[in-house]
């Protein structure tokens, strides 16, 4: 074999090889690709723990805080106390509008209570509700930490103008509590809905006006149309036009023209 056609079959050669190189390399690539996007896919998928956890608000019945309010009033300054029922809800925990008024003796700024309130504890009145009414601007103080809200599910505190304004959660975990402080206190407004049986008892009156032909010769200074009229724009136009005016007297019509 010639020098010449050994180059030329070693050129070849090498030209095969390069073909093989890059298809190989051209076959991992895509099998690359396809192996990100099938990843990709299983990625989406978003893993769902079923939990729907409450978020941490305490809600109190706006008719329990009327009945604060109008307690409050009653007792001129000084601090007071009621129990309450409350239970845990998908919005947060809600202090009903059931409460009790233990007996007590109170102070401006203290609460003393003269009964065993662990009794009412035991019917479900977890939640102690008492007020400072010497300012709009307040939180629990340390005897209030000690001996009010380490005792109940939910201890709430009441400003001078009987608002919530600061409460605390004990939340039971693996037998202890865990206490929270809790700044986001709303107001639960019932709303009352009527029955539409109810509601098909009150019937709205439609008003349909008259017509009142003007076509008559005897009045002559009124143009001639049809015009519709209300009894009230009726007697209203007889007055201011009732002076000395034939067809009229002081208090409207008197029916000449009907």
């Amino acid at each position: 074999m010639s020098k010449k056609n050994r180059q030329k079959n070693k050129y070849k050669e090498y030209e095969i090889r390069r073909d093989k190189i890059i298809k190989e390399m051209k076959d991992k690539t895509e099998e690359t690709e396809i192996s990100e996007e099938k990843e990709s896919e299983e990625t989406t998928e978003v893993w769902d723990s079923g939990w729907a956890p409450s978020k941490l608000r305490v809600i109190v019945d706006s008719k329990l805080l009327s009945a604060c309010k109008y307690i409050q009033s009653k007792i001129d300054g000084k601090e007071f106390s009621v129990l309450a029922k409350g239970k845990f809800v998908n919005e947060g925990f809600y202090v009903t509008s059931e409460y009790y008024i233990p007996e007590q003796e109170v102070e401006t700024a203290s609460v003393d209570y003269l009964e065993n309130i662990a009794l009412k504890r035991a019917e479900g009145f977890n939640t102690v509700i008492h007020s400072h009414p010497f300012t709009d601007d307040t939180t629990f103080s340390s005897a209030d930490a000690e001996h009010i809200n380490s005792h109940f599910i939910c201890s709430v505190l009441l400003n001078k103008s009987s608002k919530p304004v600061d409460s605390i959660i004990n939340i039971p975990v693996e037998g202890r509590y865990l206490q929270f402080e809790v700044k986001d206190i709303l107001e639960a407004k019932q709303v009352v809905k009527v029955d539409d049986a109810e509601l098909a008892k009150i019937k709205i009156h439609v008003y349909v006006p008259k017509v009142v032909d003007y076509t008559s010769s005897k009045q002559t200074s009124i143009d001639s149309h049809n015009y519709l009229e209300d009894d009230e724009e009726k007697w209203e136009r007889a007055y201011q036009r009732s002076k000395g005016k034939m067809g009229y007297n002081a208090y409207g019509w008197d029916g000449s023209d009907y």
